[in-house]
């Protein structure tokens, strides 16, 4: 599925965060998870997935068959632990 973001938005997060939008692709490759977060917008998903060797968070909503970014950050030290409490929920499914 395609990937796309703001210009804007991609500067922005480039400078602040160190982190490109346009690298976004690379997560939903690997490794994710996807949250429907309810107290967002209606429509946008959170996923927690590998960049590299680390962790990041992405928001993001479908628009036309892509998945447009909102929003990329370095996970939080807590949010690791979410990510392999997910992975053992998945083990235990199986």
């Amino acid at each position: 599925m395609r990937v796309e973001w703001d210009e804007t938005k991609r500067n922005r997060v480039l400078a602040e965060r160190g982190l490109d939008l346009a690298d976004a692709g690379e997560v939903f490759e690997g490794l994710h998870f996807d949250f429907a977060d309810e107290e967002l917008s209606a429509g946008r998903v959170t996923t927690f997935g590998f960049l590299g060797e680390r962790l990041v968070s992405l928001t993001w909503a479908l628009r036309s068959g892509s998945r447009r970014i909102h929003s990329m950050r370095y996970a939080h030290e807590r949010e690791p632990r979410r990510f392999e409490e997910a992975f053992r929920r998945m083990d235990r499914s199986r």
